[in-house]
């Protein structure tokens, strides 16, 4: 299990903490460091760390350390904001605030350990490709979708980006051009760095005709039927001519 440090530290001097945003972390155990100034170390008995996991509404002890300690460890048993004080004891018993209901919260932290859970679909239809997709997550960086193509025989077999609206719940088309094999990958983080991903391939990949084995071909077959109207020239027309064959590179197209 992966133990994170946090870089803001919950206690700076005994009686002085400052409120942050909900910081997010994916690991369920990390450190919160503790700093007390050495000329204090001597008039305190013990640290005593709360914890409320509903915004302050309800407080309850984590775990309690002496001044001479460098971090509180703590484990988060579920997902969701976590926020933290400390309670200041001195020698003679007496905490220092009384009340830690009242008392500016010192750190608060959003625990989110979830990868975000993505539903991708994509279908060829001519040289269209139709893509629908879902994401769920408590914590979305939306920000951070991507959605790109790839295409076989593409000569930089690269990820091509396709420009699209970051929504959770969304659709959206673009064209390609070439057959065979395309792949489309749709790419999102969360808050707290959880990162997901999902591929669909479409059509099928080239393949070549092999060449007859004539080898096996047996001496009983009558050779074809040769049709008069072939034979004749007067029956030439235009389906006698070679027809040359329009190819399409491949290319992805917003």
């Amino acid at each position: 299990m992966v133990m994170n440090l946090l870089g803001v530290a919950l206690l700076t001097t005994c009686f002085q903490q400052t409120p942050s945003e909900e910081w997010p972390l994916n690991t369920p155990k990390f450190q919160i460091p503790i700093r007390v100034h050495q000329e204090r170390k001597e008039q305190i008995k013990e640290l005593v760390l709360y914890v409320s996991k509903d915004k302050g509404k309800t407080w309850e002890v984590s775990t309690r350390a002496k001044p001479n300690q460098e971090a509180f460890t703590f484990v988060a048993k579920e997902d969701g904001p976590h926020w933290f004080s400390i309670g200041v004891v001195d020698v003679k018993g007496i905490q220092e605030p009384a009340d830690i209901a009242r008392a500016q919260v010192g750190q608060k932290v959003l625990v989110d350990t979830q990868k975000p859970d993505i539903k991708l679909k994509a279908e060829k239809v001519g040289e269209e490709i139709q893509v629908k997709w879902e994401v769920k997550d408590a914590n979305p960086d939306i920000n951070s979708m991507k959605l790109e193509c790839k295409i076989e025989g593409n000569d930089s077999n690269e990820w091509i980006p396709i420009s699209i609206k970051p929504v959770l719940d969304g659709s959206g088309t673009f064209k390609v051009q070439g057959a065979g094999m395309l792949s489309v990958r749709l790419q999102i983080s969360d808050t707290a760095a959880n990162y997901a991903s999902v591929i669909v391939d479409i059509g099928s990949p080239k393949t070549s005709t092999p060449m007859p084995n004539l080898a096996a071909v047996p001496n009983t077959i009558a050779p074809p039927q040769i049709s008069n109207a072939v034979t004749d020239p007067t029956n030439l027309n235009s389906s006698g001519r070679s027809r040359k064959t329009r190819r399409f590179k491949p290319g992805c197209f917003k």
